[in-house]
């Protein structure tokens, strides 16, 4: 902006209006900054469970509001769905953002086996992106298919040991892109049980254009994407 150019920022969380930019706490969706004030977010040391962190990022926040320095050094805001602007208008100039879904190339092709029975996880294992919710299920439905999680993160510890005692949870960890594209090619369904307003997930384009059905939690951005 400096030096006069056009600036476009591309959001992918909520961090102009959260300064956990997850819009979730305890588990579950939190807008109390939204609805009353940044000082919420002090309050619940929502940044990294820091009170000291999250009143650096909430004041960085407040005071480029007061700045204007969202609408005086940025031509356009893109996100990838109507929820999000909806909820990123709180903070940022509204007239400036634009939904431009996303999109995926190449093609990742139709899968070659519609009569698979399993499950399929793809993701970082977190909290938010729902891990938790798929093992507990699971532990309570003793009749469900197997389910694979592809991914890794905080709760890969927890992951291992449900599969410890129930074989139907398989963990795959990470795996590059074509390994996750040839599992999901033989998946009888996609599980994205997220708790928190995901984006716009890459893995609900991948899937569709592999004709794999979605199971997404009714949530946030996921409607906007996934018809019923």
């Amino acid at each position: 902006a400096a030096e006069g150019l056009a600036v476009v920022q591309t959001h992918y969380n909520y961090r102009s209006v959260c300064p956990a930019a997850t819009l979730m706490r305890n588990g579950v969706v939190c807008e109390e900054c939204i609805n009353h004030s940044l000082l919420r977010s002090v309050r619940y040391a929502c940044y990294r469970g820091s009170r000291v962190q999250t009143t650096a990022l909430a004041a960085s926040i407040g005071i480029h509001r007061m700045l204007r320095t969202w609408a005086r050094c940025v031509q356009v805001f893109i996100v990838p769905t109507a929820f999000m602007k909806r909820k990123l208008a709180t903070g940022l100039p509204r007239d400036l953002i634009e939904v431009r879904p996303n999109w995926h190339d190449p093609d990742p092709g139709m899968r070659s086996n519609a009569g698979e029975k399993s499950l399929l996880f793809i993701g970082r294992l977190t909290e938010e992106k729902g891990v938790g919710v798929v093992l507990k299920t699971w532990a309570k439905n003793p009749d469900l298919p197997p389910v694979r999680i592809l991914g890794d993160g905080p709760m890969a510890v927890e992951v291992r040991a449900a599969a410890d005692s129930d074989p139907r949870i398989i963990p795959m960890g990470r795996q590059p892109h074509e390994r996750v594209l040839d599992e999901l090619r033989t998946a009888g369904a996609l599980l994205v049980p997220a708790l928190w307003y995901e984006a716009f997930p890459h893995t609900l384009l991948e899937a569709a254009a592999s004709g794999v059905p979605i199971l997404a939690s009714n949530l946030g951005t996921l409607p906007d994407v996934v018809e019923d």
